[in-house]
């Protein structure tokens, strides 16, 4: 590549700026910041919200488990009432059975020739 001298310069440059744009800029900014910390605050509400339900699904889930367990009683005591009080139902049917074959043997026996003759 060739070099080239091409000598030296003076003067004076000018620039020009517009602020304008960065001004805006700043202000975007602010609002921005400002925007932010709203957010903030509201993600902060949204959180505790997320906590308090939590918490409470939590409590839920646990009382749940303990009706669970309250019915599962409930059922087992149920089966044994029931069980109970199918042996008393065979007690006193068997009992009545006896009952009714007495009297038939009573009535039997009363109603025997032998016995109406005497």
């Amino acid at each position: 590549m060739p070099d080239y001298n091409m000598g030296r310069a003076t003067g004076e440059v000018a620039i020009t700026y517009d602020g304008r744009g960065l001004r805006q800029a700043q202000a975007d900014m602010a609002a921005t910041g400002a925007e932010a910390a709203a957010l903030d605050v509201a993600m902060g509400r949204v959180n505790r919200s997320f906590d308090d339900n939590r918490e409470k699904s939590v409590a839920s889930a646990e009382a749940i488990v303990k009706a669970r367990g309250e019915v599962e009683e409930l059922r087992k005591a149920y089966q044994r009432q029931q069980t109970e009080y199918e042996q008393g139902q065979q007690r006193v049917n068997e009992a009545m059975d006896r009952a009714r074959f007495r009297y038939s043997s009573v009535m039997a026996w009363t109603s025997a020739p032998a016995f109406a003759g005497s």
